[in-house]
């Protein structure tokens, strides 16, 4: 947890309010469900990314095993579902954190899951939602 906390501290550290979305803007990902290999070597998250602006974006989101760890326990990324980039983290204390930026709008959301909600390919319900934040600094997402 406190490195995902980290990460979203870092990526809001990284917000301007030069490109504000519309007011309360919020976005959700609808039907997210992870499957990890039995080896560990590979996990894959899918879902629907929801503008709720009548726009969902269907998105595969793949994290493998890095330094010894298993692709559960992985950074994932960058994965491109356009109009988005997204990157995931993982803490220690079982939690990732999955961040969604529309690269046209500077914007971004961030969703976090914590272990407990993703075994086995179980979709997550209720869905999770962000409220959107400018996004200004590409190159450190």
């Amino acid at each position: 947890m406190l490195f995902a906390q980290s990460f979203v501290a870092a990526l809001v550290a990284a917000v301007s309010v030069s490109a504000a979305p519309t007011a309360d803007e919020t976005w959700a990902l609808r039907g997210l469900h992870r499957d990890c290999a039995k080896d560990g070597k590979a996990c894959t998250w899918t879902f629907n990314i929801d503008n709720n602006a009548g726009n969902k974006t269907a998105c595969t989101h793949v994290t493998e095993s890095q330094n010894g760890k298993p692709a559960s326990q992985s950074h994932g990324g960058p994965t491109f579902c356009s109009p988005y980039r997204l990157e995931s983290s993982w803490d220690q204390r079982g939690f990732s954190v999955i961040g969604v930026l529309d690269q046209g709008r500077n914007v971004i959301g961030y969703f976090g899951y914590d272990d407990k909600e993703v075994p086995n390919g179980r979709v997550v319900s209720p869905d999770h939602t962000s409220v959107i934040k400018p996004f200004t600094q590409p190159t450190m997402f």
